[in-house]
């Protein structure tokens, strides 16, 4: 009983460090935002950046899963109740319309739940990732060197955007399955790789409203499997 007490209490201690680092990162986007009069889609990208780097080291001082997923059901109720209100403009004052803010916290659960599975090695890190830092690295390529730009439902895409995600998407998943698969060898890391990228920059390009923020890492996993 005092063994399951002292472990209730080390992941509460550890769930409120992780919250209160998730709020600092809000609190530091809506100064940047409302301070320096940064744009919203700058600050933005800087919260799914941070906080997706924070969710990355759960793994390391979390060893309970469910933590986590409870977490991630929090702020994602949460958000959407600030999106509601015309909350938390640093993340919602955007131009276009999306709920990505909604999803984004609902992508680490998946994330969290596909961990599950391999005991957090590459079903966790590669999705979560490419979810993080490929859909970032469109984002910022598709507004700076667009190259080709098309619409799909109506939402503005570019040929530069899905290029940057496959770019990124492939060096994500040839560099963990490196890591954590090293008797496959470089060069089939490579391969799986290269068809990983083409294929999540595929569903990243027809993902609109925000619901990349779903679709990716849910697709990255299902790739995986099939891999």
């Amino acid at each position: 009983m005092m063994l399951l007490s002292i472990n209730i209490t080390h992941e509460l201690l550890i769930a409120g460090g992780f919250t209160a680092a998730f709020g600092l990162m809000f609190f530091i986007s809506e100064m940047i935002y409302s301070k320096l009069k940064v744009d919203a889609e700058v600050t933005r990208k800087f919260i799914h950046i941070s906080c997706g780097t924070i969710a990355m080291l759960v793994p390391i001082f979390m060893p309970s899963p469910y933590t986590i997923i409870i977490l991630g059901c929090f702020f994602s109720i949460l958000t959407a109740y600030m999106l509601h209100k015309g909350l938390l403009p640093s993340v919602h004052a955007v131009k276009r319309h999306s709920i990505g803010s909604v999803l984004f916290p609902l992508g680490i659960v998946a994330c969290a739940v596909f961990g599950m599975l391999d005991n957090y090695q590459c079903f966790f890190y590669i999705p979560l990732a490419n979810l993080i830092y490929s859909d970032t690295v469109a984002a910022m390529v598709g507004i700076n060197f667009p190259i080709r730009k098309f619409s799909i439902l109506g939402f503005n895409k570019s040929i530069g955007g899905s290029l940057g995600f496959f770019t990124s998407a492939v060096i994500i998943a040839t560099g963990f399955l490196s890591y954590f698969k090293p008797e496959f060898g470089l060069g089939m890391c490579f391969g799986i790789g290269m068809l990983f990228g083409i294929c999540t920059a595929i569903i990243e390009m027809i993902s609109v409203d925000g619901w990349d923020d779903l679709s990716v890492p849910i697709g990255s996993f299902l790739l995986l499997l099939l891999i």
